[in-house]
């Protein structure tokens, strides 16, 4: 089988797709290896599974060998690409496009209604043992409803978030 290299974890699941089909070496820490241990581990590889974290560059492709077909990040990022140094050497370059943009802009409205909610605050004071209980008032006007929503930037994410903030709150949307 032909040799593939995953330098970061991914789903159990996905590992075992993987090893149907090729001899598969995986970091097995959190965090991504140390550039000398991905650059070893990457020699003779057909393909490799990394994270925008990780420069693949002219040493990358150097140290794979000429077998390398293709290297992916589990990312939108592609910033750590030598798009002209794979193309030379023919080697595909793939990333996971659309992946997060639902989760990103979903956790966008988690830290926006925790700011207007004022959790952060809420949670000291539980922990200071200072919470008197259950009022009424303490948050009842906070929310995010029917406000006005500033989105710099109006790419995949900044298209959802605005999306769901006029859809799902009725919010007034400003965008640059």
């Amino acid at each position: 089988k032909e040799k593939v290299y995953v330098a970061l974890t991914i789903a159990e699941e996905d590992m075992a797709r993987l090893r149907e089909q090729f001899e598969v070496d995986a970091w097995d820490q959190e965090g991504k290896p140390p550039r000398e241990t991905a650059l070893e581990k990457i020699a003779g590889c057909v393909g490799v599974i990394t994270s925008p974290a990780t420069k693949v560059d002219a040493e990358f492709f150097d140290a794979a060998g000429p077998q390398l077909k293709g290297v992916s990040n589990t990312a939108v990022g592609v910033d750590n690409f030598d798009f002209m140094g794979a193309k030379n050497r023919n080697i595909r370059l793939g990333h996971t496009a659309d992946k997060l943009t639902k989760a990103t802009a979903a956790l966008a409205f988690t830290l926006m209604q925790a700011a207007a909610r004022q959790l952060e605050d809420g949670r000291a004071t539980i922990d200071a043992n200072e919470w008197m209980g259950w009022s009424l008032l303490a948050n009842l006007d906070r929310d995010i409803d029917g406000k006005t929503l500033g989105v710099v930037g109006l790419g995949r994410i900044g298209r959802e978030v605005a999306r769901k903030a006029h859809r799902a709150y009725d919010m007034r949307i400003l965008y640059f």
